[in-house]
Formats: C-alpha cells, sequence, structure tokens
C-alpha cells in the first residue's frame, strides 16, 4: 500500500465578484489547499463547493479593506476546471 501524500492546508481569504450593480467582496473562513498546478488553489469551505481557483483570488492574509478588489490581471481566470 503507497503511503498517503501529505497536503497542508492554510486559512484563507477569497475575492468574490458580485453580480450587478454589487460591489465585490472578500469572504472568509476558507482552507487553501495548494494544487500541482503552480498558481491555483483548491478552495474548501463548507457553506461552498469546493473550487480550484487562481492564485490572485486568494489572500493569506486578512484585507485591511474587505471591500477593496485585488490586482487583477489582463484577461483574468475567474475559476479553473481540473477534469
Amino acid at each position: 500500500m503507497a503511503p498517503k501524500k501529505l497536503t497542508m492546508s492554510r486559512t484563507a481569504w477569497v475575492w468574490f465578484k458580485n453580480g450587478l450593480g454589487e460591489p465585490g467582496c472578500w469572504k472568509a473562513g476558507f482552507k487553501a489547499i495548494e494544487e500541482p498546478y503552480q498558481g491555483f488553489y483548491r478552495m474548501e469551505h463548507t457553506d461552498y463547493r469546493t473550487e480550484t481557483l487562481p492564485a490572485w483570488r486568494v489572500a493569506f492574509v486578512k484585507p485591511a479593506d474587505m471591500m477593496a478588489s485585488p490586482f487583477v490581471p489582463a484577461e483574468p481566470m475567474w475559476r479553473h476546471f481540473l477534469k
């Protein structure tokens, strides 16, 4: 039997871009697990489905302004699907 691979999870905040006329915001309480693909994290939370997100949507230190947007790169990826 092969040994289990140890993965480290860290507490993180995730940036949510809300709908029309609503500002985006950071939400707390997520567990981030680094994906084998550089620049992506698997985010887990009891209230949301598990999702793989790009690193620019994840913060490991509480943002000073919970309504301030992170730096969004040109042509950003909002979600990344792994098949």
